[in-house]
């Protein structure tokens, strides 16, 4: 029995994670029931003095580094290390103010 588009659509949106779009790897499923590829779902807590409005990113590709900046104030976020640039470039963290 053949399936039809529509039921190998969903199959498709089953195995495939919705943040880097490939089929998923080392799955986390949330609480909702969404699931995710282990790397694409961490991230990195930052504690940030104020919350940036836009966020600059330098790579450099010789030191195998990926840097974030404040674009507002020109300060410096956060700065990856070894970071594989033959793979997607995916480094995830959350900007959290510090209270007080």
């Amino acid at each position: 029995m053949a399936m039809g588009k529509d039921a190998v659509g969903t199959l498709q949106d089953k195995v495939t994670c919705s943040i880097c779009l490939e089929i998923l790897r080392d799955v986390v499923t949330i609480n909702c029931g969404h699931s995710f590829c282990h790397e694409c779902i961490t991230y990195t807590e930052l504690m940030l003095q104020a919350k940036p409005r836009v966020i600059s990113i330098f790579l450099d590709h010789e030191a195998r580094e990926a840097t974030f900046y404040n674009r507002s104030n020109r300060s410096h976020i956060h700065t990856f290390r070894d970071v594989p640039f033959s793979e997607a470039l995916r480094q995830n963290f959350y900007p959290r103010v510090l209270v007080g």
